[in-house]
């Protein structure tokens, strides 16, 4: 879908990490960023949400730290895992605005890895090394990051940045401005780096499979009923697939397994007049989450258009050169049902919410398609509830007899994320997004998930993380699934990893960072990790029983 001891490391110094033990693998940071800028920067800041660090540079810094110790504690390797670091002016324009961004450095011929490998199929250059027990390409490092510099500055907080927050709990509640949370975009962008990307996509719209990897392997085209490593390297078929919504899934039985119970009941849009349906929807990804206002009269908002023009309900307002709101009054207090076009999704739902809208329903304007609504520049001010829905229930949506919305009925037999077979989506939207399609969990995933496309609220990377340790196996990834946290030479007992939670991974990276920041003072350092242990048992992620082991074995740090 991110130690206090590293904020002194400068460009392209090599930055160790704590040592890990246990068959853990262990990931280590090149700090790529120059001297008072990025992961150095020395703006004082205050801690936050269990970081303690004292200038940005430094809470950049303690944040990547515990992604990469949370990554370690649960893989395995023997050979380090090097992680170039960087913060870059990425992409800020009107609707995309690109938190993070990685990938591995180099992919390793099978062949290579092991006697009788296929020489047509790479893997990642970290789980390539994983799985030879050696370091193959010594020369360079493993996996390149870069991090947004440009949602923290005004201009792109005009077009809807919110910020960084580099809180490593989980948003509440001290994330009170709602900003992007650095440490659920590091485990999502790492997680990259490792292995979460397809070698299948499009090269000057030509569609492309570069090679075979352990991704591609793991993704099953429902349309051509066939693995995407059995694709041709140019293939029109694959480029069909590859922009057919919902239609490539995951075909791991593990990770399918996990997404079921994640999984929620598909919603519909229950219509009661003038005739009983129920439709699909999509929320937007921007707009109130509370969804229970879609209830009531839905009004077609008309734009006032000269005698004989079409109406094209763009419901701009004026804007783009668009004619303003014809049916204003008619809108206050009612579901508004708008059609795609022009400006953006949030300008039409801004509009009507100023008009009094109470929820705002938007309608593709091309037929057969889904409609993914993101935010674009105006996403934030939006807090009435916003859906969308295809073209052909758009049309349904409109007539000369009133049409009255129930709101939102659950549909017993489907689930968001997954198909009808019960596999897990992989995001393939149309048009192709590079960077995004393929490459993610479906963003219909319903709850969220970390290897989805956009980083949510509702994340808690730091303690969880749905499906990905599943994926990783089924690519191929030695993990530590049946391990338990050690604390020095003393087993706490506690799972590195279980069912989806992370608690054993969360208390070793803490563990790292209590030593860190109590820099040689022992009785910090028990305060540290006893007042932590007390927030897992809180959140009920570990046992009575476990925190007494946990405490016992800090005190003998």
């Amino acid at each position: 879908m991110k130690i206090k001891s590293l904020a002194v490391c400068t460009a392209a110094v090599l930055c160790a990490a704590i040592s890990s033990a246990h068959g853990q693998a262990r990931i280590t940071l090149v700090n790529l960023d120059k001297p008072g800028i990025g992961l150095n920067d020395p703006t004082p800041v205050t801690p936050v949400g269990g970081n303690p660090g004292k200038t940005l540079g430094q809470q950049r810094m303690i944040s990547y730290q515990f992604a990469m110790d949370l990554w370690g504690a649960l893989l395995r390797s023997s050979a380090e895992i090097k992680v170039e670091a960087s913060f870059a002016p990425l992409t800020c324009t009107e609707g995309r605005i690109v938190l993070g961004q990685a990938g591995a450095i180099a992919r390793i011929k099978a062949s290579e890895v092991a006697q009788g490998g296929a020489a047509d199929f790479e893997y990642p250059v970290a789980l390539a090394n994983a799985l030879a027990s050696r370091d193959l390409d010594p020369q360079r490092n493993d996996i390149l990051t870069n991090f947004s510099s440009a949602i923290d500055t005004p201009s792109c907080q005009e077009l809807g940045a919110s910020g960084w927050y580099y809180g490593l709990a989980g948003n509440k509640p001290h994330n009170i401005e709602d900003r992007a949370n650095f440490l659920n975009v590091i485990m999502h962008e790492i997680g990259h780096g490792l292995g979460a990307s397809g070698n299948s996509g499009f090269f000057f719209n030509t569609p492309i499979r570069w090679s075979k990897g352990p991704w591609d392997g793991m993704a099953w085209s429902n349309l051509h009923a066939m693995n995407y490593n059995d694709f041709d390297v140019v293939d029109a078929r694959m480029g069909v697939a590859l922009i057919t919504p919902g239609e490539t899934v995951w075909r791991g039985g593990a990770t399918n397994r996990m997404a079921a119970l994640f999984a929620d009941h598909r919603q519909l849009l229950r219509i009661t007049s003038p005739a009983a349906a129920d439709h699909d929807y999509i929320p937007a990804a921007f707009g109130g989450e509370d969804l229970s206002p879609l209830k009531g009269e839905i009004v077609l908002l008309k734009d006032a258009v000269a005698d004989g023009a079409v109406d094209m309900h763009t419901g701009c307002n004026g804007l783009e050169g668009q004619p303003l709101i014809a049916n204003a009054a008619a809108l206050q207090g009612k579901v508004v049902l708008i059609d795609r076009g022009v400006c953006e999704f949030s300008a039409k739902a801004l509009n009507a919410q100023n008009l009094g809208a109470l929820a705002v329903i938007l309608a593709n304007n091309v037929p057969g398609a889904t409609l993914n609504a993101g935010g674009g520049t105006m996403g934030h001010k939006v807090t009435i509830p916003v859906v969308t829905v295809t073209q052909e229930v758009g049309s349904m949506l409109r007539g000369d007899a009133p049409v009255v919305t129930a709101g939102l009925v659950e549909d017993p037999k489907r689930f968001y994320g997954l198909d009808s077979g019960g596999s897990m989506r992989l995001f393939t939207p149309n048009p192709y997004q590079s960077g995004s399609s393929f490459s993610h969990v479906d963003s219909d995933m319903t709850p969220n998930f970390l290897m989805e496309p956009a980083e949510t609220k509702t994340l808690r990377a730091d303690v969880m993380i749905d499906v990905a340790l599943e994926m990783f196996e089924e690519m191929g990834w030695p993990t530590n699934r049946n391990g338990t946290a050690k604390l020095g030479n003393c087993d706490t007992s506690i799972p590195v990893y279980r069912d989806s939670f992370i608690p054993g991974a969360n208390l070793i990276a803490q563990s790292n960072l209590c030593r860190s920041s109590a820099a040689g003072n022992r009785s910090q350092q028990l305060r540290c990790m006893n007042d932590h242990i007390s927030s897992l048992h809180a959140q009920s992620l570990i046992t009575s029983l476990e925190v007494a082991k946990a405490r016992q074995c800090a005190a003998k740090l």
